[in-house]
């Protein structure tokens, strides 16, 4: 307890004792007090007349020292704020779907007719961009940086997209320089064998490696607008760049799958060597096929000695194995297989 908390209960005490004995005075139906009763009184009401000057300074100086706190508290906040004090609230992006302005009107207009709204506007979209984006590694361009809302609608003109992109679960950023990427690729390693006695000397083969050289490439494509499109038109930049970007998305997914890896491609999955099996029939069955599927598992566990999990396919190829009347599919014929709606393991 506070010393006023301990003042103001003492008063209420002392209260009490004297209304005790002036109820022990009426309930013997006495006008006048004992002496001993005027003794005790007095001495009561001297005490609290006191302790009720205490309660009123006491609170008077509670009231002016909180007022005193509250007045040094908002000058603090304004002279010396909080560090990490920042109130949190929601803006709309620059470039958002919802927003009126126009990503593709305003980076002309910066540059052809030195728009002073468009080049802060086109600044502060870059601002959002390296905060929220940070590894998208593009401040160099002065803000030019696509809205991210425009790779996420869906455009008129149909795409495969990237799905075999998308399932790889290694993605990494690209460097900021260089034209080539080397990594290391082990292909002769260590060796271990029995000691036959003590002392001898032990298995030793020096290990060495091969730099495995990736060329950094380059997918583009481009659009001509008209001026008067951009400045006259409504939501043409979205609807181009949608196309673009989803158009540069097919490509890169065919490339990672069937690029030759010369004049400017990169080199696909199916032209840097591994595990191929071979199926070719003019009349093609489940049953025929599953035995080729087998055999790819059984390469990859042979070569590789890692367990395969999934066979990525094309739709048709899947509507195909589905389709037959004959088809068991046993999902304990791999190990960690997904779905049987995957068809990883199935037997005639």
């Amino acid at each position: 307890m506070s010393y006023l908390d301990k003042v103001v209960e003492r008063r209420d005490a002392v209260k009490a004792e004297m209304d005790a004995v002036l109820e022990a005075v009426a309930s013997e139906n006495r006008t006048d007090l004992t002496a001993e009763e005027t003794t005790k009184v007095d001495a009561l009401v001297s005490e609290s007349r006191s302790l009720d000057e205490k309660i009123e300074k006491l609170s008077a100086q509670a009231t002016a020292d909180r007022k005193a706190s509250e007045a040094r508290e908002a000058v603090a906040e304004i002279a010396t704020p909080k560090v990490g004090g920042f109130k949190v609230t929601k803006e709309v992006r620059t470039y958002a779907p919802e927003s009126d302005s126009s990503f593709f009107k305003d980076a002309y207009n910066a540059q052809f007719k030195s728009d002073y709204a468009a080049q802060e506007r086109l600044a502060r979209h870059q601002r959002e961009e390296s905060i929220e984006r940070r590894d998208v590694g593009t401040a160099q361009f002065e803000g030019l940086v696509i809205p991210q809302y425009l790779t996420e609608f869906a455009a008129p003109l149909a795409r495969a997209g990237r799905p075999f992109a998308d399932f790889a679960t290694a993605k990494h950023t690209l460097p900021p320089a260089g034209m080539t990427l080397n990594i290391s690729r082990m292909t002769t390693g260590s060796s271990t064998a029995v000691q036959v006695t003590q002392n001898d000397a032990v298995s030793e083969t020096d290990v060495d490696d091969t730099l495995l050289t990736i060329n950094v490439r380059t997918i583009a494509g481009q659009q001509d607008l008209s001026r008067q499109a951009i400045e006259r038109g409504t939501g043409i930049d979205a609807f181009v760049a949608q196309d673009l970007i989803r158009s540069w998305h097919t490509t890169l997914d065919n490339q990672i799958l069937n690029g030759a890896g010369t004049a400017g491609t990169i080199e696909g999955l199916r032209n840097a060597g591994g595990n191929t099996v071979t199926f070719t029939t003019t009349a093609p069955t489940v049953a025929l096929l599953y035995p080729k599927l087998a055999d790819a598992v059984q390469k990859i566990q042979t070569n590789s000695f890692v367990q395969p999990t999934h066979f990525l396919m094309h739709p048709r190829r899947l509507a195909f194995l589905l389709a037959s009347d004959k088809l068991i599919c046993a999902t304990n014929s791999l190990p960690n297989a997904p779905t049987p709606s995957s068809i990883l393991a199935c037997r005639h």
